[in-house]
């Protein structure tokens, strides 16, 4: 399959439930042109993808240069979305019904097992578990509302006729990324099966919801930068579009009971494709999940830093084990005992673990086919890159 028959739209937000208005952004980009945007993320930041750490210390001024550079740019293709809190409001209306009904159901069960003394193990850890996302309060509304908002996006894309004709193509199809992981995509099936266009969709468009995928995957990594710019100031936007999200379930077609339950469950049992997991510090970390997925354009790896003074086997209960054969664990040298302790607990557990220069090949590669992209600009950018990518290619010695 040709790159060009490739269209990946990635998509964030930023703001909480409670803000005036939450803003977000979807990033649309074709593959070929990705050099192009690592190349300038390497002038703005020096990092292939845009690092939160370093943008949130720029000011105002150097954010909004950047995100104009992109949008003046035939890189990317940008639409801004938003809800405001009275919309937010009817969320948290149905969300906190939903979870009162849920509490009572759970009381009722509580009470049953008690009349009739039936204390097993498997019993209560059932009736417990659904009582999981409680352990972070804001969690569910906050959830519901931005994966309903996310489905109400995806649900006016798909009636697009620039989409629609895209996929018409042979070998054509969309990937849309969706920061955040799984609990924000569950119902992505469901929305093109019954959605008016499903005929063209089905088999072209997939829907893939990516833990922490702001930092390791371009367009949900330039929708941050962007929802982020806007929200922050949106007279520099003047020129786009914001469309508005309303609360309504009417036009998905959708049952707000499925909804509701179905998410609710997602967060209990959280369900991850294929991960890897990082085990000490390498700044080659960031860009390990891009490289594999273009080995494997089928597979988007969601990565996990596992922390020095972090219980790894906490952090499997909150995230599971799952299928050994889709999570790789990736480390890197000077480790303390206790991330040696957390090797040796993947390695028991069955994970394939691998030293991070294990990839050294691949990473020479991409940082090859970068450097050569950069032919295409003025001396002064080439040399500036070519200097950037010395220091990358130092890592690998």
């Amino acid at each position: 399959m040709n790159d060009n028959k490739v269209k990946i739209i990635g998509l964030d937000e930023s703001g909480n439930m409670g803000d005036k208005f939450i803003v977000f952004s979807l990033v649309e980009l074709n593959e070929e042109k990705n050099n192009y945007l690592f190349i300038h993320n390497l002038l703005n930041s020096g990092f292939f993808f845009l690092p939160k750490r370093i943008v949130q210390g720029w000011d105002k001024k150097t954010k909004i240069k950047c995100c104009q550079t992109l949008l003046k740019s035939d890189l990317i293709d940008v639409n801004f979305y938003r809800i405001n809190s009275f919309e937010q409001n009817k969320v948290l209306y149905d969300v906190f019904r939903f979870q009162s009904n849920l509490v009572f159901d759970i009381r009722k069960k509580l009470i049953e097992a008690y009349k009739s003394k039936k204390y097993e193990k498997n019993v209560m850890k059932e009736i417990i578990s659904l009582l999981h996302p409680f352990r972070n309060s804001y969690i569910g509304p906050d959830t519901y509302m931005k994966s309903f908002s996310y489905m109400h996006i995806l649900n006016r894309i798909c009636s697009k006729t620039k989409i629609c004709d895209f996929v018409k193509n042979p070998d054509s199809k969309i990937n849309v990324l969706i920061d955040g992981g799984y609990r924000f995509t569950f119902w992505w099936r469901f929305i093109i099966e019954n959605h008016e266009n499903k005929e063209v969709l089905r088999n072209k468009l997939y829907i893939n919801g990516i833990a922490k995928g702001d930092e390791f995957y371009l367009s949900m990594n330039i929708a941050d930068l962007l929802a982020k710019s806007f929200r922050e100031d949106p007279h520099f936007f003047f020129n786009k579009k914001v469309n508005d999200i309303n609360y309504d379930f009417k036009s998905l077609h959708f049952s707000k009971e499925i909804f509701f339950n179905d998410l609710w469950n997602y967060t209990i049992n959280p369900y991850f494709k294929y991960r890897i997991l990082f085990i000490g510090k390498s700044d080659l970390f960031e860009i390990l999940p891009y490289i594999l997925h273009q080995e494997n354009k089928d597979k988007y790896y969601q990565a996990f830093k596992i922390r020095s003074d972090e219980d790894i086997e906490n952090f499997f209960r909150v995230f599971k084990i799952s299928s050994s054969k889709k999570t790789i664990v990736v480390y890197s040298d000077n480790l303390s005992p206790k991330e040696r302790e957390h090797i040796k607990f993947c390695k028991d557990k069955g994970f394939y673990t691998l030293h991070i220069m294990e990839f050294k090949d691949k990473f020479s590669t991409f940082f090859t086919n970068v450097n050569e992209t950069a032919d295409y600009y003025q001396q002064e950018v080439k040399l500036k890159i070519r200097e950037i990518l010395g220091k990358k290619f130092a890592l690998l010695t």
